[in-house]
């Protein structure tokens, strides 16, 4: 497999991004047939409940832009191993973790976790296409 700093033909650019996206977006078809009756097993109604997983959406608001300012000064390969390492670090706190505080704690850094590696992950892509094309 090509690494994110060489350059890829079409196929193998397809095959790269592929794989990346399935093997980080699979987790939330897993969790996402028990998210919400995970929360109400630990004692969150369905208000509280709604307000957890908004935190997702919104931490995913908040960090889209200064994720983008990340990998461009580091470098995509860094900021989707970071979001990589954000995704493992909020999986551990919803599986220790009991209470709404560390529940909102991990819905933060998980949507961190989603803000580096999707946004990284197509700016690789269309620099790939762009050295690919010569431009």
């Amino acid at each position: 497999m090509a690494n994110l700093h060489q350059k890829s033909s079409p196929e193998a650019l397809k095959r790269i991004y592929l794989l990346i996206n399935t093997l980080f977006f699979l987790h939330v078809g897993f969790i996402g047939a028990t998210y919400i009756l995970f929360f109400f097993d630990n004692g969150l109604g369905e208000l509280v409940t709604n307000i957890v997983s908004a935190c997702f959406s919104l931490s995913i608001f908040i960090f889209e832009i200064p994720s983008g300012a990340y990998s461009d000064t580091f470098g995509n390969r860094k900021a989707i191993l970071s979001g990589a390492f954000f995704l493992i670090i909020s999986m551990l706190l919803f599986s220790t973790g009991h209470t709404l505080v560390i529940f909102i704690i991990a819905q933060i850094i998980w949507g961190l976790s989603y803000a580096l590696i999707s946004g990284a992950l197509e700016s690789w892509v269309v620099s790939q296409t762009k050295k690919d094309k010569g431009g």
